[in-house]
C-alpha cells in the first residue's frame, strides 16, 4: 500500500510505500533527500510552507509599497529616493543638546578632578608633618569620594537626560513626517 508524503523542501507531493514511513526518500521533483511523513506530519509540514510563503508575500509587499513610494517622488521632480518623504527627522544631524552635554563632560572632569585631589591631599596628610591629627587624611579621603560619586551622578543625569531629549527630538520629527505624507495622501485622493 502507498503513503501520501509531500517534500520538506519543495513541498511537491509524492507517494512512497508504506514500509517506507519514517525513512529517508528521494524527492522526485527537486532530487533533495527527505522523511516520508504520516498524514499528521504533512499537515505539519502543509503549515509551515504557507507560512513561509505568507511571510515572503508580506517582505514583497512592503518591498512594492518602498519602490511605488521612491517612483512616485522620482516623478513628481523632488528628491530620490525615500529621504524626501522625511524631512524633519535627520539622525546624522548629531545631538540638539550639545550644551547639556558639555555640562556633562566638565561635571566628569570635575569629579575626578576632586577624587584626585582628595586622594593626593589624604596621602600628603600622613607625612610626619602632619601627625597631629591621624584621622584628617581618612576623612579627606571619604570626603573626596562622596564628592567623585555626587558629581559623577550629576555628570550621568546630564548625559542621560540629552539622549532622552534626542529621542524624543527624533521620534517628534518622524511623527510629523507621517502626519506630512498622510495630508499629501489625502490631497493627492480628493483630486
Amino acid at each position: 500500500m502507498a503513503v501520501a508524503s509531500i517534500c520538506e523542501y519543495c513541498g511537491s507531493g509524492f507517494s512512497a510505500p508504506d514500509t517506507s514511513l519514517g525513512s529517508g526518500v528521494t524527492c522526485p521533483t527537486c532530487g533533495k533527500k527527505t522523511k516520508v511523513h504520516d498524514q499528521v506530519g504533512v499537515k505539519e509540514i502543509e503549515q509551515k510552507i504557507r507560512q513561509k510563503q505568507r511571510l515572503e508575500e508580506d517582505y514583497q509587499s512592503r518591498l512594492s509599497l518602498l519602490r511605488d513610494l521612491e517612483e512616485r517622488e522620482r516623478g513628481d521632480g523632488m528628491h530620490a529616493g525615500i529621504e524626501a518623504s522625511v524631512r524633519n527627522f535627520q539622525p546624522r544631524l548629531g545631538t540638539r543638546n550639545r550644551r547639556l552635554r558639555l555640562l556633562g563632560n566638565l561635571l566628569m572632569v570635575i569629579a575626578w578632578t576632586i577624587l584626585s585631589g582628595s586622594l593626593l591631599l589624604a596621602f600628603f596628610t600622613l607625612s610626619p608633618r602632619w601627625h597631629s591629627d591621624p584621622g584628617l587624611g581618612l576623612r579627606l579621603a571619604l570626603m573626596g569620594m562622596f564628592g567623585f560619586a555626587v558629581v559623577k551622578f550629576l555628570s550621568e543625569a546630564s548625559h542621560s537626560l540629552a539622549e532622552m531629549a534626542d529621542r524624543q527630538w527624533d521620534i517628534r520629527a518622524l511623527l510629523l513626517d507621517l502626519c506630512e505624507e498622510q495630508d499629501r495622501q489625502k490631497e493627492s485622493d480628493n483630486r
